[in-house]
């Protein structure tokens, strides 16, 4: 009888910790759990302890159970998932790195790092125009939990700001996305990234952008245009940060419906294709960046080429950032061989150190 009621207690003080767990972090629990439920039994069945301790640490081998379990309660008791998402209103679901002041990957000031760039492009004869992306956090605001407010207000001005006066044009996509009259969500709600509509939109800005500059006369033109092909779902990445079941009183987020493109080139776009008539031609433009580019689930290489009716060398690269894709470029011939003329920098504010730019 004492030994169940021992047992009992030892229970209740492990739920009670579950239920502490969105303060604590997994490897805290699981210690503080396993010394609470020694000293209970200790207190209750005295010489008991140590057959119930050996147990209890022979259950930590079921690490992969305990931690899924308090996320569980986590997200059941407190609406909270792994570290690294934050779960705003009406299913939407936030990147803890948007809050986040340095996130590594760029070492001193982003002006200077833009510089550096503009200049070795310059030597090679080629034009480095730069496209901001805005934090999901930023456009979206009002589905952030009540209360809190976007990261690093001055971040993006300050950005637009820093490389007008090193005289790099950057198009502000945060202003395109916070006038946008279109029915579809810019960003997904589940996922860190931009939208298929979010990639058209951004793909039409800086299209205009490139057009407006001298060294964008004459590039090569091919006929590209795009087709709907159906609706997808898409299981966004920052679902990965929950557990995988919700709770009966809060569920999970419900995946993404994701847009499908298919790519129409030369007589199936409604015109002639230059490089099927004369061989093979030099793709002048090039875009580098993260996985906003690189990924074709968003489409924006795909818009690109519709807007310009050019193709497009995408030297963008998933999980490096965006300042690794564009020093690779810059150290290789690839450029040159391509004859480049314009580089197109996609660039998530979120990367940039501190506030942006020097005040």
């Amino acid at each position: 009888m004492i030994k169940r009621w021992g047992e009992r207690i030892a229970g209740i003080f492990f739920v009670t910790l579950f239920a502490a767990a969105g303060a604590l972090g997994v490897g805290a629990a699981l210690g503080a759990a396993s010394r609470l439920q020694a000293s209970a039994l200790s207190l209750a069945t005295g010489g008991s302890q140590a057959a119930f301790q050996k147990r209890f640490d022979t259950g930590l081998a079921l690490r992969p159970w305990a931690v899924a379990a308090v996320a569980e309660a986590r997200w059941a008791l407190f609406g909270q998932g792994y570290p690294g998402v934050l779960a705003g209103r009406d299913s939407w679901l936030f990147s803890t790195e948007e809050f986040e002041g340095d996130l590594g990957y760029l070492d001193g000031d982003i002006a200077a790092f833009a510089t550096a760039a503009r200049d070795r492009l310059r030597a090679k004869g080629i034009r480095l125009l730069i496209l901001p992306v805005p934090a999901k956090a930023r456009i979206y605001s009002s589905y952030l939990p009540a209360g809190l407010k976007p990261a690093h207000e001055g971040r993006y001005a300050k950005l637009l700001a820093a490389f007008s006066s090193l005289g790099i044009p950057a198009p502000d996509l945060a202003e395109a996305y916070l006038t946008y009259e279109g029915g579809r969500d810019l960003f997904l709600r589940t996922d860190t990234h931009w939208s298929p509509e979010g990639a058209r939109v951004a793909a039409r800005l800086a299209a205009a952008a490139i057009k407006a500059l001298p060294e964008a006369e004459g590039f090569p033109k091919s006929e590209y245009r795009l087709r709907e092909s159906g609706d997808a779902e898409h299981r966004g990445d920052l679902l990965a940060f929950l557990p995988a079941r919700g709770a009966p009183w809060r569920p999970l987020p419900p995946p993404d419906s994701l847009v499908g493109y298919e790519l129409l080139t030369g007589e199936a776009a409604g015109g002639l294709d230059a490089m099927a008539l004369f061989g093979a031609q030099n793709i002048a433009l090039a875009i580098v960046g993260t996985s906003y580019s690189a990924s074709s689930n968003w489409h924006f290489e795909d818009f690109l080429k519709a807007e310009l009716s050019c193709d497009v060398l995408n030297l963008a690269a998933e999980g490096a950032g965006p300042f690794k894709p564009l020093l690779d470029a810059l150290d290789s011939a690839i450029l040159e061989e391509n004859q480049v003329r314009v580089l197109l920098w996609e660039l998530p504010e979120r990367y940039v150190p501190g506030d942006g730019g020097q005040d």
